[in-house]
């Protein structure tokens, strides 16, 4: 999957919602085709495109308004360069706005490829899929940074599919999701037996009955 070729789908539809729908909904199917070989990635670039092209607009609203300067005369350049100022920031916040529905996914429930593209992450992740989704819509997994870690509170918040992962693991779901996030756990494969260091690190998560050599 060429990254690349996935995030300007995701541009494209950003750029056109709400102004072609017609584009808007050929950039999303072109996404979910294509994010169909690496959806978890796929999943990545699209919180991440969605998210910098909102605060993009925030900050051009922001700068647009910060320009306006006042005057006493509604003559001249001023009054004009004012106008298209507000005119500016009206239309980019217009545009952060509703580019939220870009964010809740309530612009894509009518996009048939979507089906294809969650039944593949689904099939790909049985078991993580809900909290991995969770994860990258928390929106801190970055493709091109080190992205700052959560603390174990923001984590929890993030994932309101961990009530569902605790009546299945009620002793361990909490250092189970932990491993998840930090690549232990991974569908698909034997999970490795945490060394003795990095076993410390998940102690607050663990409850007494709970046995790392028990657990793959």
């Amino acid at each position: 999957m060429d990254y690349n070729v996935v995030r300007t789908h995701v541009n494209n539809a950003f750029k056109y919602y709400k102004n072609d729908d017609k584009k808007f909904h050929k950039a999303m199917t072109d996404f979910y085709t294509v994010g169909k070989e690496n959806p978890s990635v796929a999943g990545v670039i699209y919180e991440e495109t969605i998210n910098n092209g909102i605060q993009s607009m925030l900050n051009l609203s922001k700068k647009s308004a910060d320009g306006i300067k006042p005057t006493l005369l509604p003559s001249g350049e001023r009054v004009a360069e004012n106008y298209v100022r507000i005119e500016v920031s009206k239309i980019a916040l217009a545009k952060a706005i509703n580019s939220l529905d870009l964010k809740d996914k309530t612009a894509l429930k009518n996009i048939a490829a979507k089906e294809g593209y969650d039944k593949t992450f689904d099939e790909l992740y049985p078991r993580t899929g809900k909290i991995r989704k969770a994860i990258i819509e928390s929106g801190n997994i970055k493709t091109d940074s080190v992205s700052s870690k959560m603390s174990w509170g923001q984590k929890i918040q993030a994932m309101d599919s961990t009530g569902v992962y605790a009546k299945q693991y009620p002793k361990s779901h909490a250092a189970r999701i932990a491993l998840i996030i930090n690549g232990q756990i991974k569908d698909g494969e034997v999970t490795k037996r945490v060394g003795f260091f990095k076993r410390a690190s998940y102690k607050p998560f663990l409850k007494k009955a709970f046995s790392f050599a028990k657990f793959h």
